[in-house]
C-alpha cells in the first residue's frame, strides 16, 4: 500500500510540475527573442598590416571561362586598397546594393566592415560606381569608429540612396543615411527606430506614399 502511495505522489508531481517546467520553458524562450545578438563583444582594430599587404583583386568575366553562354557575367571586387587591390587581413559580409534608377550606371552597395579579422568589431562601409560596376571607388566607413551591422541599401524615384545601418552606440537603434550625389558622400544619418535584422523599403509607385520610407525588424 505504500509503493503505491509513494507511486502515486510520484505521478501527481510530474502532472504539477510539467506544465510549471513548460512555462518556465517559454518565458525563457521568449526572453532569449528580446536579447539583442548583434552587441560590441571586441574592440576595434585596426588593419593588422596598416592596409598595406594585398593580394590581387577578385575579377570574373564568364565569357574568358565559357563560350556557350550568350549573356557576359563579370564580377568585380568593391573593397579595394587605394591601389585597388585586396587588403589582407580583413573581412567583409553581408552586401547590399542599390541601383539608381535614374542612370542605371550609378550603383551603390554597403557592408559589414571588419578591419581586423581578430577582432568581431564591425562598421559600416560602403563603395560607389559610375560605370554599372566595372570599377569601383571604396572612400571607406560612414562613422569610423562606431559600431554597426545590418546594412541595408535602397532608392528613391529620384536617385537618391539610402543606407539603414543597425547600431547600439549608445542604443540599440537604426540610423537611416541619405545620398545625392550617387553614394559620393553621405548625410549624417536620421534616427529610425528599428532593431535586429531590420530591413527598409521605399514607396516608388507614384502614389500619394510615394517616397515613404517602411521598415520592419525582430528581436533576435
Amino acid at each position: 500500500m505504500k509503493n503505491k502511495s509513494n507511486l502515486l505522489l510520484t505521478l501527481l508531481s510530474i502532472i504539477i510540475l510539467a506544465p510549471a517546467q513548460a512555462q518556465l520553458t517559454q518565458e525563457h524562450a521568449t526572453d532569449k527573442l528580446k536579447m539583442h545578438l548583434e552587441k560590441k563583444s571586441d574592440p576595434y582594430l585596426p588593419n593588422a598590416y596598416d592596409n598595406q599587404k594585398t593580394s590581387p583583386a577578385y575579377y570574373f568575366n564568364s565569357s574568358e571561362t565559357s563560350r556557350t553562354t550568350a549573356s557576359t557575367i563579370v564580377t568585380t571586387q568593391a573593397n579595394l586598397s587605394s591601389g585597388g587591390q585586396n587588403i589582407i587581413g580583413d573581412a567583409a559580409n553581408e552586401p547590399s546594393i542599390a541601383i539608381s534608377p535614374i542612370d542605371g550606371n550609378k550603383m551603390c552597395i554597403g557592408w559589414r566592415q571588419f578591419d581586423n579579422v581578430s577582432s568581431n568589431f564591425r562598421q559600416a562601409v560602403y563603395a560607389y560606381t559610375t560605370n554599372a560596376g566595372a570599377a569601383w571607388t571604396f572612400p571607406g566607413v560612414i562613422e569610423p569608429g562606431i559600431f554597426r551591422s545590418d546594412p541595408v541599401l535602397e532608392y528613391d524615384d529620384l536617385g537618391n540612396f539610402y543606407y539603414n545601418s543597425l547600431t547600439n552606440s549608445p542604443d540599440f537603434f537604426c540610423t537611416v543615411f541619405k545620398s545625392t550625389d550617387g553614394g559620393v558622400t553621405w548625410g549624417a544619418g536620421t534616427p529610425a527606430f528599428g532593431g535586429d535584422k531590420q530591413w527598409m523599403t521605399i514607396d516608388r509607385t507614384g502614389g500619394v506614399g510615394n517616397g515613404n520610407i517602411y521598415s520592419a525588424w525582430t528581436y533576435a
